[in-house]
């Protein structure tokens, strides 16, 4: 009984530490600028589920984003 209550007692204090290793640092001293919603867009432009602007348009762009 003993020696596993070392090992638990072993196991909690290496997740501690690992936790407090791994925390992210604090930004209170940081020099970046506060984050800002961003503007709506003008109600003047069209809107079709995730399309927007004309369907005529000369141009299309298409945008992809992968957050990893």
């Amino acid at each position: 009984m003993l020696l596993l209550g070392g090992l638990v007692a072993v196991a909690l204090i290496a997740v501690v530490a690992l936790i407090v290793a791994t925390r992210p640092q604090s930004q209170a001293g940081s020099n970046l600028p506060a984050v800002v919603a961003a503007a709506t867009p003008d109600p003047a432009i069209p809107l079709n589920g995730k399309t927007m602007g004309s369907p005529s348009a000369k141009v299309t762009v298409v945008e992809w984003g992968d957050y990893q």
